[in-house]
């Protein structure tokens, strides 16, 4: 039975009914942002849909989103307009061993009891269906693996699962299990997964139905932790039982730096990002808009500086604030810090003390960013404190094991989620930027441009960026930016051309994220292969 239908090729736009908005979902990994928003237009809230897609890309992108990891949320009640942090990083444990003590599964579940409308184990199926009857390799994960594959290769279980057998393995097993030699060179001949490559993972898909039966804490307190700490054993990276049941989340107060009628919302230590990011939009913001254009990125880069020279006075051994961290975007300090700028000069790192040490840059960090129709927005950033963190699997998990942190690492003082909104109002932008040492001055010059020179969202990501490196005393500036290298250059510094860093995920809704679609721009960074879709 056949049935059709016609008319004019385009239909008038003008009379086309405005839709309405059902929030939508930014990630790393397209599949994952697809399961999400599923779950927004099943009736979830902004939490539901960034717990589903965490989950999904646990399974489509474990090298940055790994169930052994930790991370930090954002999250913004559209009912109250208050917003706090969920804090579950993935600390290292008491035993001072390799591997971080995981706390993904828990803040997760955190965040579901606390703000979900749906029930945990139906966030969980997708991820689960996802691992167990296999996924084609995204070209996000393709490009992690390619990164990774070395030290992949190094592991005894990681290497089969991410990687492609030769066409002659059947015959070669056997030979491999007598001769070692045989066994070093079948590894070998093994390729990593490309783009549309199957990825079958049996053990995290079972891992994945323990969590969705026994709940988050199962991972902490439960089978799977006791599954979990035997499996970091036998990979020669232990964690005990009692390193599992240490970790608990923590909900905390975001803290808020408000310009003009806003105000942003970053998280505390230890995620250092979030407070170097606040405190370059509280030396900037209240002038951004009256600075001439020219001077801009001299004042962008001397208040970065600032800022991570600061993180220098504050920041612990174990990423923590050695001062109440309110105080740390207050008045006074910041004060403290503005006069320090100088708007027709320069700064110069070595007249600084404490001296403002080079940080890594990190492409180990997973960007999830979810808004509703109720106006609650969530924006989380997780990470394995390094690309594929030890680059080890826990045996019969199918877990990719976190690289245990520290205060100079690439992981979780890089987090950097953060919720702009009216001040008393309604939510207007959420955003995570990646990148290590990049971070907090990508993701403040854009905020900084867009809103304080009211430019869209997508226009403002895709600009060339700067980064000022410490360790060379010069201002970086990505290929394509010859304008904002002769501004540089103008205020003197010395300017290296480099290839693309730091990327940025998330939206912006100028009436506030609640109204329609057509209103908000939802954005994912051109740099990488992540997505951006709405539910409406």
């Amino acid at each position: 039975m056949l049935a059709a239908c016609g008319g004019s090729e385009e239909a008038p736009r003008a009379s086309a009914p405005a839709r309405p908005f059902q929030g939508a979902v930014i990630a790393d990994e397209p599949r994952a942002a697809l399961i999400g928003r599923d779950i927004l237009i099943g009736g979830g809230s902004a939490a539901d849909a960034a717990v589903a897609t965490y989950f999904a890309m646990a399974v489509t992108q474990p090298s940055v989103a790994t169930l052994g990891g930790g991370g930090v949320c954002t999250v913004y009640d559209g009912a109250t307009n208050r917003a706090e942090v969920i804090d579950f990083v993935a600390r290292a444990p008491r035993s001072r061993g390799i591997a971080a003590v995981p706390g993904n599964a828990r803040g997760m579940y955190a965040l579901s009891a606390k703000y979900g409308r749906l029930r945990w184990e139906q966030l969980l199926a997708p991820a689960e269906g996802l691992a167990r009857f296999g996924v084609p390799v995204s070209r996000a994960f393709a490009q992690d693996i390619a990164l990774g594959w070395g030290a992949l290769l190094q592991d005894p279980v990681a290497f089969r699962i991410f990687g492609k057998p030769p066409a002659d393995f059947a015959q070669r097993v056997a030979r491999a299990a007598r001769d070692r030699r045989e066994a070093e060179a079948l590894r070998a001949a093994f390729r990593p997964l490309g783009e549309g490559d199957e990825l079958v993972q049996t053990d995290l898909a079972n891992f994945i139905s323990l969590l969705r039966r026994n709940g988050g804490m199962d991972l902490h307190d439960g089978e799977a932790a006791q599954l979990y700490a035997a499996a970091t054993t036998r990979a020669q990276a232990p964690l005990t039982p009692a390193d599992l049941a240490g970790v608990l989340p923590q909900f905390e107060a975001a803290l808020a730096v408000s310009a003009e009628d806003l105000t942003l919302f970053a998280p505390p230590p230890p995620a250092a990002a979030g407070v170097m990011t606040a405190q370059i939009i509280a030396l900037l913001g209240p002038q951004w808009r009256e600075t001439p254009a020219a001077q801009r990125p001299n004042l962008l880069a001397q208040a970065t500086l600032l800022a991570k020279w600061d993180r220098e006075r504050w920041q612990r051994a174990d990423g923590t604030s050695g001062v109440p961290p309110v105080q740390l975007v207050a008045g006074p300090r910041i004060a403290e810090l503005q006069a320090l700028l100088r708007p027709a000069g320069r700064i110069a790192p070595q007249s600084l003390t404490p001296t403002v040490r080079p940080r890594p840059l990190n492409p180990g960090m997973a960007k999830i960013v979810a808004v509703d129709r109720t106006g609650n927005v969530v924006t989380c950033g997780m990470t394995a404190n390094g690309l594929f963190g030890l680059a080890r699997i826990a045996p019969e998990t199918g877990v990719v094991i976190a690289a245990a942190s520290n205060a100079n690492d690439n992981g979780t003082q890089w987090l950097s989620p953060i919720v702009v909104a009216r001040r008393g109002g309604p939510a207007l932008l959420g955003a995570v930027s990646s990148g290590g040492d990049v971070v907090p001055g990508v993701l403040a010059g854009a905020l900084l441009t867009m809103v304080g020179e009211r430019r869209p969202l997508s226009e403002v990501v895709a600009e060339p960026r700067m980064h000022f490196e410490l360790g060379t005393n010069r201002m970086s500036v990505e290929q394509g930016g010859a304008a904002l290298a002769g501004v540089l250059q103008g205020a003197g510094y010395t300017v290296a051309m480099v290839p693309q860093f730091g990327k940025i995920s998330g939206f912006f809704c100028p009436s506030g994220a609640v109204g329609q679609a057509g209103r908000c721009e939802f954005v994912s960074d051109p740099r990488e292969s992540g997505m951006a879709i709405s539910a409406d």
